[in-house]
C-alpha cells in the first residue's frame, strides 16, 4: 500500500497533536511549574531533536517530527505564517520526492 505525501502529513499531524496533548496535560498536571516546563525543558529539547541551532544544515526527514511538535506548541503557525498541514506537505514533498 502506497500513501501520499498528503495522507502522510494527515497521519502525522495527528500524532504531533496527540503529543501536544500529552504534554499539555504534563504542563497542567505541574501547576505554576508548567510554564518553566516548556520554556527550560520541553522546548529546548525539542530544538535539539529538530535539529534548528544548526542553520547551515537543510533539514532532514529524521527532523521533521520534531520540527512538526514544534510548531504545533507554537499554536500551530510557522514563521511564514502558512497553514501546518501545508507547510508539512511541502516539507514532505521536498523531503521524500
Amino acid at each position: 500500500m502506497a500513501i501520499t505525501n498528503e495522507q502522510l502529513a494527515e497521519l502525522l499531524l495527528g500524532i504531533a497533536k496527540s503529543q501536544k496533548a500529552i504534554i499539555d496535560s504534563i504542563a497542567l498536571h505541574l501547576g505554576q511549574n508548567g510554564a518553566a516546563f516548556h520554556a527550560r525543558a520541553l522546548i529546548p529539547t525539542l530544538q535539539g531533536a529538530a535539529n534548528v541551532m544548526n542553520h547551515q544544515a537543510q533539514p532532514t526527514l529524521q527532523d521533521l517530527p520534531s520540527r512538526l511538535l514544534l510548531q504545533v506548541q507554537a499554536g500551530g503557525v510557522n514563521r511564514n505564517a502558512q497553514p501546518l498541514d501545508e507547510w508539512l506537505v511541502e516539507q514532505l514533498d521536498r523531503l521524500v520526492p
